[in-house]
């Protein structure tokens, strides 16, 4: 009777707390519905809108929200995030006194309990604010690299989240859109570019793209990255025969045949971005015994001409995409 007596006394104190966390998470979800339909003002990055009814609910309600960052269940995290996020789009640069407390929230949160919101919602918030408050972006950012990255260097199911994955990647690659030197003056850049070439031979789809699509801009860059070119130079020499590797390896049997597009043009930008380096790489990474090349002998004329025409400098992009998509086909035994 007492043993009964004490688990019920814990299923009704488990059904309650499961009460009071759907009952916030309904509340915040309406909040951030209020806020969705609220009209949207364009103020300055250090303007002031604390006359705007959202700016003041916010106000109002700063320690339950930050109480509910802290302590708060997956459905109320996400609710919290969707909640920040339609704050940004409606306040915009009127939200920026309240911005360095947001970031703290979703730090937190994200190092508590990792979830895709707090992804977004930076994304977001680099998008919007990256040129006014990049000390405290560049915090939290680094927050969240240091994170993933060091979940996926211990976990022994690195493709068990592909959808966190999918959103980090597509944070990183945002972040080198907008605000490059976000990322790429962090001290873990160097963490970062061998956890994305890690995922270059995963078989999920989505976070597997991702990841080449960053590694792809990460290497090639854009005008506005040009004053840190000198971090991913720096990656690329110390792990670019890795990242190689692993590229080699989705082409001949890691990737589904969907990607095989994808990984054909990341080794086009390692050719492209270290051209006296790729062939030593590439002879290296056909030499390795743990590299699975499917029907491809490791030597024979394939092979060779396999190396010769992906070293070529100065190649056009559709004979270096002709050489890969054969060598992938002879690997696959598809060849024609």
């Amino acid at each position: 009777d007492v043993s009964r007596g004490i688990g019920g006394e814990a299923a009704a104190t488990v059904a309650s707390t499961q009460g009071v966390e759907e009952a916030v998470a309904t509340q915040l979800a309406l909040i951030g519905a209020a806020i969705r339909f609220s009209d949207t003002i364009h103020v300055g990055g250090g303007g002031s809108c604390a006359a705007h009814p959202v700016f003041a609910v916010l106000s109002y309600c700063w320690p339950l929200l930050q109480d509910a960052s802290r302590r708060g269940g997956p459905s109320v995290l996400q609710a919290l995030l969707e909640l920040h996020g339609r704050a940004m789009g409606c306040l915009g640069g009127g939200l920026a006194p309240l911005l360095p407390s947001i970031l703290e929230q979703i730090g937190t949160t994200f190092c508590r309990r990792p979830v895709v919101g707090a992804l977004e919602c930076l994304t977001q918030a680099i998008e919007l604010y990256g040129e006014s408050h990049e000390a405290p972006l560049s915090d939290t950012l680094e927050r969240f690299v240091d994170a993933v990255c060091g979940w996926l260097a211990s976990t022994a199911a690195p493709e068990a989240e592909p959808e966190l994955l999918s959103a980090f990647f597509e944070l990183c690659h945002r972040c080198l859109v907008f605000r490059p030197q976000l990322l790429l003056s962090l001290p873990c850049v160097a963490s970062l570019f061998d956890a994305a070439a890690a995922c270059v031979a995963h078989q999920e789809f989505q976070h597997t793209r991702a990841a080449i699509t960053f590694l792809c801009l990460f290497l090639s860059g854009t005008d506005a990255a040009n004053l840190y070119r000198e971090s991913a130079a720096h990656c690329l020499q110390r792990s670019g025969g890795t990242l190689l590797r692993y590229c080699v390896q989705g082409l001949a049997s890691a990737s589904p045949a969907n990607l095989v597009d994808h990984q054909i043009e990341l080794l086009r930008v390692i050719a492209e971005s270290a051209p006296t380096a790729v062939h030593g790489w590439l002879v290296a990474a056909l030499a390795d015994p743990g590299l699975d090349l499917g029907a491809l002998p490791r030597q024979g004329a394939a092979a060779e001409a396999f190396v010769r025409g992906a070293a070529q400098q100065h190649a056009t992009v559709a004979a270096f995409h002709c050489v890969a998509s054969e060598f992938s086909r002879v690997c696959r035994g598809k060849a024609r």
